[in-house]
């Protein structure tokens, strides 16, 4: 049991790095994105102080590096902001595409499955032809290789 604990402890410690990795990455990126977020949000008929007021009320008047503190704090608090293209909050957005991102999911999972599990269950029968043999371990393994996106696209 200790050591059970121990493994989920160091799994859990190796994690850290990747999600403040994930987080700072993801907080770069969407800064260095061409176009301004805040005419984006004000709309095509903005003045220029509205788009000001928009960015002052985005935080995008603060330097970086406050607004990677309030990024944080937000991310923590569960709040992933507004889309750029619709307004509305990504989470919402996020909840509205989870069905169809299921969908698709669980249909790649299931078409892997019928491609992967026959011929690796009839391999051991048909030990002696090499054809067989060749193919069901051929098959069995790009099934499984293979991306599920890359599945669900066929």
């Amino acid at each position: 049991m200790a050591r059970r604990s121990a493994a989920i402890a160091g799994r859990i410690a190796q994690a850290i790095p990747v999600v403040i990795g994930v987080v700072v990455i993801s907080f770069l990126l969407t800064r260095a994105l061409p176009g301004d977020p805040a005419v984006q949000f004000a709309g095509a008929a903005a003045t220029p102080e509205s788009i000001e007021e928009v960015r002052r009320s985005l935080g995008l008047d603060k330097p970086l590096p406050e607004q990677f503190v309030i990024y944080v704090g937000q991310l923590l608090e569960g709040d992933l902001g507004r889309s750029v293209s619709t307004g509305r909050p990504v989470a919402t957005e996020l909840a509205a595409r989870l069905p169809a991102s299921l969908e698709l999911t669980l249909s790649a999972l299931l078409l892997s499955c019928l491609i992967a599990v026959p011929p690796s269950a009839c391999w051991p029968r048909r030990a002696l032809e090499v054809w067989s043999t060749s193919s069901a371990a051929f098959s069995s393994r790009q099934g499984c290789r293979c991306p599920h996106s890359s599945r669900a696209s066929f």
